[in-house]
Parts: structure tokens; sequence; C-alpha cells
């Protein structure tokens, strides 16, 4: 997997998940997740099973790019986004890192 470290400057917010025995059981639970990369507010509950949805808001007046790192995916998933825009990006596992990139 291609990982946003490499991808991204130094422009990084995540939550991380470290698999534990106890995961499974930790997802039946709503966890809703806030944070900020950039310009970008986003959010995310990781109480589904499969996949997670992130939402995300540009910020910015001008065009962005966001990207997301998840867990069960071999591949980056992004967006550019204009300035004041908004959206959601679906992926397989939980979310690893989300950070918007240099444009």
């Amino acid at each position: 997997m291609l990982g946003l470290s490499a991808l991204a400057g130094t422009a990084h917010a995540a939550d991380s998940h470290t698999p534990s025995a106890t995961h499974a059981v930790q997802s039946q639970v709503n966890d809703m997740h806030r944070g900020t990369a950039g310009c970008f507010t986003w959010s995310y509950d990781d109480s589904g099973w499969v996949t997670s949805t992130v939402y995300y808001h540009n910020t910015c007046k001008t065009k962005r790019t966001i990207a997301i790192e998840f867990a069960g995916e071999w591949a980056v998933k992004s967006a550019a986004v204009k300035g004041g825009g908004s959206g959601h990006i679906t992926g397989n596992g939980d979310v690893d890192k989300i950070v918007m990139l240099k444009n």
C-alpha cells in the first residue's frame, strides 16, 4: 500500500486504530470521530463492520485535495474539492489516515 506519508507534505490528522481482540465488540458501539486536516474538516463513524465513510468539507476558498487511507484498501482514495465544497469517500475497513495533499 502506498502510504500517505509519501504523498502528503506536513499536514497529518488521523485517528489510528490498532487491531485488538476486542476490536469487533468496540465496532458495535457508535464511535464518531471528528477532526481537521489542513483546510478540511472531516468526520466518520467507525461502527460499520465492513466499510467506513468519511464525510468532509473544504473550508478554504480554493480547490484542495483530501486523501484517505483505509485499512482494507491497497490504494489511497482522494478527491479534489472546490472551495466550500463537501462530499464523502467510502472505503473498506477502518480509517488509517486523513490528510490534505499539497496542491
